[in-house]
């Protein structure tokens, strides 16, 4: 169970769609679903090397209320600031359809 005063982030919920630009050309675009006020909590975090050059990324896990007027998929993010969170997979905490334990990874370049 998370406790209602540990629930200090207020985030941005964001739904992921493809549009074509002008040239016809396909465009990922965002739109914002809700904003809500959850608890984020680091879980583990690891660096890799790319070819443009070094990448952190952190996984997390966010915990907040469940709403019966929205439903969250793997292609959706969360931001928080200037932060970037990608939703990997959505549960139910504890089975009762009150709260919601989100898997995000964080890529920061």
């Amino acid at each position: 169970m998370v406790k209602a005063g540990k629930m200090r982030h207020l985030v941005t919920l964001q739904r992921r769609s493809t549009t074509q630009d002008a040239m016809g050309q396909p465009t990922e675009t965002f739109t914002t679903i809700a904003d809500v006020v959850c608890q984020i909590q680091s879980t583990i975090g690891r660096e890799f090397l790319r070819a443009s050059g070094e990448v952190s990324v952190g996984s997390h896990v966010v915990h907040t209320r469940a709403r019966d007027d929205i439903t969250l998929h793997a292609y959706d993010r969360i931001l928080f600031g200037t932060r970037v969170f990608d939703i990997e997979g959505v549960s139910d905490l504890n089975e009762d359809k009150r709260l919601w334990r989100i898997a995000v990874t964080e890529l920061t370049p």
